[in-house]
């Protein structure tokens, strides 16, 4: 049963303007390409069949006033309106559009996690998780967390460290708190372990009102004395980049220091 239940819909990507209707109503809107975002249809969506559209828009600038105004020289190259409306999606020789990435059904208690932000240290971490309460009521309750090793899936650790949570109705809170004294395997590119992070919403009536879990590796990076560190370890950065090779150059002088790298 869907009764005092949130119904989420989840879109990874959609490029580049979406508009959500759920049985004919506007759900919900979205400006972008790569990023994710939700749609709420708790009240929209009913047993049985429903009927879920998805308007995508390749453009929201449709008309560019002045498109070949100068506004201002790069380099040698005076660059116009048109110029400057491009450079957003220039990478690409087509402009793409479309849903390209997974759309999911999340159906969830009224009292869930909506976000998890970890910052590793080299024994734990620290947490902050957002809780949000959907219901028309106050909700008290433990938020529990559970650490795994992936590949061996060997429990590593398993506490409460946060009990009696108080949230009124519609009330949204980010708990934060620390985890330490562990002993991890931490990541580095040529050991990249990682973990599971479980994190559980807990009443007495419900022993896993809301889970959430995230893939992730233990590692510490940061600058000290002008050099990059990984893990309190001085690490000299190599590898190759991405450049973006589709985007002709469009001044001589930039053209010219291309070749040179």
């Amino acid at each position: 049963s869907i009764d005092n239940k949130r119904l989420e819909l989840t879109f990874d990507a959609v490029s580049k303007v979406a508009e959500v209707y759920i049985n004919g109503t506007l759900a919900g809107s979205h400006i972008g390409m790569f990023g994710d975002f939700k749609v709420d249809g708790t009240k929209l969506l009913k047993p049985g069949k429903n009927l879920i559209t998805v308007k995508v828009t390749r453009d929201f600038i449709k008309n560019i006033e002045d498109a070949d105004k100068v506004v201002s020289v790069a380099v040698t190259v005076p660059v116009t309106n048109k110029m400057l409306n491009d450079i957003a999606h220039g990478f690409y020789q087509e402009n793409p559009a479309g849903i390209w990435q997974p759309v999911n059904l999340v159906i969830s208690d009224l009292i869930k996690i909506e976000d998890v932000y970890i910052k590793p240290t080299l024994t734990g971490a620290n947490f902050e998780v957002t809780i949000k309460n959907y219901s028309g009521k106050k909700s008290i309750f433990d938020l529990s967390t559970e650490i795994i090793e992936d590949d061996t899936k060997n429990p590593f650790y398993s506490e409460t460290p946060v009990k009696k949570v108080s949230l009124a109705a519609d009330e949204e809170k980010v708990i934060k708190y620390t985890i330490t004294g562990l002993k991890p395997r931490l990541w580095t590119p040529n050991h990249p372990n990682l973990y599971d992070f479980n994190f559980t919403i807990k009443t007495k009536k419900q022993p896993e009102k809301d889970r959430v879990s995230i893939l992730s590796g233990l590692r510490t990076f940061e600058v000290k004395n002008g050099l990059f560190e990984l893990n309190g370890v001085p690490y000299w950065l190599r590898g190759g980049n991405h450049t973006p090779f589709a985007l002709a150059p469009n001044d001589l002088t930039l053209a010219n220091t291309f070749y040179q790298l």
